[in-house]
């Protein structure tokens, strides 16, 4: 099937279509408009989308019907016996066997209309004349859908006609799943919108748009392959039907299996089997579940014919809350039947597909529409009344009593049908009980008032989803010993929430096989999924798993190894696994690949809560007032050494050091927040909900002391780290109060012990308090001194890197700055340096590894092995150490670092300079006295110049190549500046091009790069003329005083404009002087000057504006938030 043709055509047509009736809406007369909207008391835009959806589904509904012979009393109806587009109703729609007054008024539309207006004319003859056979999508419609019939419909390149051209007939014949395919694309966009709009609460009426999901065809066959056939199979000593069922997995027959196991014909005949979806969306399912059943019944003797009929009357079931996906799955479900009787639709069989209609208790009919059952109703209505007043909401999950079984109703027709024959057709599908369950319910955690209280009062223990909802639902809608079938989100068999799902099915029911699919495999859902098939009873046999997590690819390649598994008993994704060896596992996770020691392992073990208090910290409930990157505030109010509560209160200060968990960082690091917990933290927790606030706080004993802490989401391996003086976030858990058992249990965590066994609590990407306070934790008094050693060496390394990085709040000098007179030997020292500090925390991981894998005796399943790339330490770059370097020196000719006077060995003159903070200034100054300071600006404000004549002076590159010297010494300065322009562009060239290529980079790169680094919120701020570049400049935040912006105009930019002037005078002049030849390139340096002039005048201008307004910043307010009193005349972030 060419589904990039069928998105193509359904994405464009319902936009060529809303476009259309739209327009038709605007040329009705108000009357007309007033009665269809107040007649179905819709607002335009919906009636619109409800006839585009109409007349969609009916036009795909009749090409499938033509392609493959299926159209009542004609051949063709769009195009010619060749396939080109064609409408042949004209020659064609007056042959059918139409009621009289049609049959008449066809005639005369065929002499009297035009062309296109015959068309559309003939095209509802032909619908209305399909009531009878097809209700189901050519019933009755109200007045207001025949008058928005698109009036373009039929014209060349319109709907019909790119529906003809651009899909192959390949994709039609005897693929009645193409409908639900279009329907799907035809939504998509709606969906979409649905979904962005409502990221809470889905509405009640999107809520059937918002959770359909098409399930994939092999998933919808290994499901009914796995219930349905397996069911049969069970029951049929000699049948074959295992050759024709192609996902099928035998079951694994034990010697304790089961008596209720053995094959038992007694009794069992193919209309006895039923089988329900409840979530049936377009069909998907029960058209191969069709397939499934007519082999039944041909080993059975029934000719082709005689099954259809027979599937139809009494096997398939299926329930909705959409009434358009109802429609095209009682439409797919007979053109399935049609495939096999020619003569179906004359049989008057119709599948027992519902979609639930809400009650009202305005009704005052209700009793009368049921005179002829009166013995049946009374007192009946009332429940059903109270039942039904949500359905749309509630769905299947609605709980029936069980209908009077003297009450028989047909389902043809259910949409004509009164209100009262509606509800009771739905009690009668959803008070009984079918042999097989099977559908991919929706998925949705956000519900309304209503919703919510339904499940909380008849599904608690299973409400975290309508998805596990629905998998205790389907169970009680099955009969026991038949067969449950899923696809759904994976994360059921393992969070803390579904818990009481899985134990409940672990203990009760019985999983026969499970697909784990890769985490993205299937991104229309954007979940991770598995598919799953339950019998409803305890059988004491293994279930048969496949863990499809390593295999990228999408859906196509999980089939392939799905299909390889099952040709492969060993293969290596396969398990066997009894279930109730699940229950040894705290939280009882569906954890199929554990092995019998590891089972043990939790057996023997104590929960690592037993050893430390593990649990969330501070949730602000407003982040962007509390918190902030510890270089947005003023140094001097961050307490970087509390050990206590009371120590930190007693500090004073304002901001403290804040775990917030991160990236991936191994044993110490991510020490970039600060928060505000001024006053013991009063502003934050004094009336948060006043405020709109969600705030929590956890016990004033655990702040600030020793922790091991972990990130909440990790895409990786596990990564603990240690923390101390820090308060903690709610997203940066941590463990507390272990003592002397720190080190240990931090050394546990981050081995590969407990990475596989929090795969088998939680294999998700979210690692939470319940998660790790579950990890088994073996004690041994004689590793517990070498492992807490390990640990220690470990921190300490981990230590060192990260306070090597400029963001690091403890961080001094630039690895790059060593007692060398060339950066290219400073950085081979450096990079030694990372190679073995890397190299020793791999040997320090793999024994502690060794040491856990001997404790947990797991010796014959895990190896000690770290690879290299698994180390979360610098790794040298010289393109990232470059440009590392280049802003510490950004950060030295600013004034950020203080300097000191070093020896060197080499005798040259070397500047070491270390953060020393001057909290009257609110700079980082450099002494005036020492070494040469030739490269330090004067002013707060250093410009960027385009060329090294500017006469501003003390441009940034000029200082920078001061500074290179100054730290380097003079000899080897034009051998270090074509080392740096090396690093930046990994190019070889001279002094000179390397002097304009580091120019350059201030120019074009650095400011991006600075951002990068500081996260968006940068402490070196650009002034920025525009994208004329007239100006630019760089101002070290802690440095902006009152007179910088009048310093900004009067010492850069009125001197830049002089400057400016005065060039433009002499080219001006210099221009009537020179020859032609010359002129041009005269000219553009002219243009370009002049548009540069006029720029800065309006730069100016902004500037001064600021200037009037008096502007001052407060730091603590945060950069985001000062950053924008000055957007006007700085640099935007992006």
């Amino acid at each position: 099937m060419d589904h990039a043709a069928i998105e193509k055509f359904a994405v464009w047509a319902h936009a060529e279509l809303v476009t259309q009736l739209t327009e038709q809406v605007q040329k009705m007369s108000r009357t007309e408009t007033h009665l269809a909207v107040a007649g179905q008391k819709k607002e335009i835009d919906a009636l619109v989308e409800e006839a585009a959806s109409e007349w969609f589904c009916r036009v795909i509904a009749l090409r499938f019907m033509e392609i493959n012979g299926f159209l009542p009393g004609i051949d063709r109806l769009f195009a010619d016996d060749s396939g080109r587009f064609q409408p042949a109703m004209l020659k064609t729609v007056v042959d059918i066997d139409l009621p009289e007054l049609e049959r008449q008024q066809a005639e005369r539309l065929k002499e009297n209309s035009p062309t296109h207006s015959l068309y559309l004319d003939l095209f509802l003859v032909y619908c209305r004349s399909l009531r009878q056979k097809l209700p189901c999508l050519f019933g009755n419609v109200s007045f207001y859908l025949e008058k928005l019939l698109p009036q373009n419909l039929f014209q060349w390149d319109g709907v019909v006609h790119r529906l003809v051209r651009d899909i192959p007939d390949s994709c039609w014949r005897g693929k009645p799943e193409i409908i639900g395919w279009l329907y799907q694309y035809f939504i998509a966009q709606k969906r979409d919108e649905i979904i962005n709009i409502n990221k809470g609460v889905i509405k009640k009426e999107d809520i059937s748009i918002a959770t359909q999901v098409f399930t994939t065809e092999w998933v919808v066959r290994y499901m009914v392959d796995n219930s349905l056939g397996r069911y049969w199979l069970e029951h049929q000593q000699d049948s074959r039907l295992e050759e024709q069922l192609k996902f099928y997995v035998p079951p694994i027959i034990t010697a304790d299996h089961n008596n209720s196991e053995e094959k038992n014909t007694e009794g069992l005949r193919p209309q006895t089997l039923t089988f329900l979806d409840p979530c049936v969306g377009c069909g998907h399912i029960l058209v191969y579940a069709f397939k499934v059943y007519m082999a039944i019944y041909r080993e059975q003797g029934y000719s082709e014919a005689a099954a259809a009929a027979e599937i139809i009357k009494h096997n398939l079931f299926g329930i909705d809350i959409d009434d358009r996906c109802v429609q095209i799955a009682s439409f797919v479900l007979t053109m399935t039947a049609c495939s096999y009787d020619s003569y179906f639709l004359e049989r008057d069989v119709h599948p027992h597909i519902v979609s639930l209609q809400e009650s009202s208790h305005g009704c005052v009919r209700w009793e009368q529409d049921f005179i002829a059952h009166t013995d049946v109703v009374n007192g009946f209505h009332n429940e059903l009344l109270d039942a039904f007043r949500h359905a749309k909401e509630v769905g299947a999950l609605l709980k029936i009593s069980p209908t009077n079984p003297k009450l028989t109703l047909d389902h043809k027709n259910f949409f004509q049908r009164p209100r009262s024959e509606q509800l009771l057709i739905q009690a009668e599908l959803l008070s009984r009980r079918y042999s097989i369950v099977c559908t991919n319910p929706p998925y949705l955690n956000k519900f309304d008032v209503h919703l919510k209280t339904y499940l909380l009062t008849h599904y608690k223990d299973y409400s975290a989803d309508l998805f596990s909802a629905f998998i205790y639902r389907n169970l009680e809608f099955c009969e026991p010993g038949g067969y449950t079938a899923y696809m759904t989100p994976l994360v059921w068999m393992f969070i803390k929430r579904h818990e009481p799902l899985r134990r409940y099915i672990v203990e009760h029911k019985t999983i026969t096989s499970l697909i784990q699919m890769e985490y993205s495999a299937f991104k229309v859902a954007t979940v991770p999924l598995c598919t799953f098939v339950v019998k409803n009873e305890v059988v004491r046999e293994p279930g048969i798993y496949f863990r499809l997590s390593e295999f990228k690819g999408g859906m196509a390649v999980q089939e392939q190894k799905v299909l390889e598994a099952l040709r492969c008993s060993e293969c290596c994704y396969r398990y066997v696994a009894d279930q109730r060896g699940f229950a040894s596992i705290p939280g009882v996770p569906i954890a199929y690949w554990a092995s019998p020691d590891m089972l043990a392992a939790f057996a023997k073990g104590r929960p690592l809560s037993d050893y430390a208090i593990v649990r969330t910290g501070i949730q602000t409930g407003d982040n962007r007032r509390f918190l902030r990157y510890w270089w947005e505030v003023k140094p001097d109010q961050i307490c970087y050494d509390a050990n206590t509560a009371t120590e930190a209160i007693a500090s004073n200060c304002r901001w403290f050091p804040y775990n917030k968990g991160g990236r991936e960082r191994r044993w110490f690091g991510n020490e970039d927040y600060v928060v505000d917990w001024s006053k013991g933290g009063s502003p934050l927790f004094g009336n948060p909900k006043a405020e709109g606030r969600n705030a929590q706080d956890y016990p004033d004993d655990l702040k600030f002391k020793p922790a091991g802490t972990w990130s909440l989401i990790s895409s990786g391996r596990p990564s603990f780290r240690y923390k101390e003086h820090h308060l903690s976030d709610f997203a940066g858990m941590s463990f507390y109060d272990a003592g002397e058992n720190l080190y240990y249990l931090l050394g546990f965590c981050n081995s590969v012990v407990a990475s596989e066994m929090l795969q088998l609590i939680a294999p998700t990407i979210n690692y939470q308090v319940g998660d790790v306070a579950r990890l088994p934790v073996i004690e041994s008094k004689s590793g517990k001194t070498q492992v807490s050693r390990l640990v220690e060496e470990c921190i300490a390394i981990a230590r060192l890197d990260w306070e090597e990085r400029e963001t690091s709040w403890h961080f001094e000098c630039h690895p790059l700055v060593q007692p060398v007179d060339r950066i290219e030997d400073a950085f081979g020292i450096w990079e030694r340096r990372c190679r073995d500090r890397r190299k020793r925390m791999q040997l320090c991981e793999e024994a502690i590894n060794r040491y856990f894998i001997q404790i947990y005796k797991l010796e014959d399943e895990l190896q000690p092995a770290v690879s290299e790339q698994a180390i979360t330490l610098h790794r040298a770059d010289l393109k990232i150490d470059i440009r590392n370097l280049i802003s510490y020196a950004v950060g030295c000719i600013l004034g950020r670092y203080d300097n000191k006077a070093q020896e060197s060995p080499t005798n040259v003159d070397r500047v070491v300079f270390t953060a020393k903070y001057d909290s009257q200034t609110l700079a980082y100054n450099c002494p005036p006295t020492g070494s040469d300071l030739s490269y330090q600006s004067k002013q707060s404000i250093v410009p960027i110049c385009s060329s090294d004549q500017s006469k501003l002076g003390g441009d940034l590159t000029s200082l920078f190549i001061n500074w290179v010297e100054s730290v380097y010494g003079t000899s080897t300065l034009s051998e270090n500046l074509q080392f740096i322009a090396y690093g930046l562009t990994e190019k070889q060239m001279s002094e000179a091009a390397a002097r304009r290529t580091i120019r350059r980079y201030f120019l074009r790169e650095f400011y991006a790069d600075h951002l990068k680094m500081y996260r968006k919120r940068p402490i070196y701020w650009l002034f920025d003329s525009g994208r004329k570049g007239s100006f630019k400049g760089l101002m070290y935040i802690h440095r902006f005083q009152k007179n910088t912006l009048p310093i900004l105009r009067d010492q850069y930019l009125l001197i830049q404009l002089k400057n400016y002037n005065a060039e433009l005078a002499e080219l001006e002049k210099a221009y009537v002087a020179v020859d032609s030849t010359q002129r041009q390139k005269f000219g553009r340096r002219i243009n370009k000057l002049s548009n540069q002039i006029a720029e800065l005048q309006c730069y100016i201008k902004r500037v001064e504006s600021l200037i009037n307004t008096d502007i001052r910043l407060e730091l603590a307010d945060g950069i985001a938030h000062n950053y924008a009193m000055l957007q006007d005349i700085l640099a935007p972030i992006r």
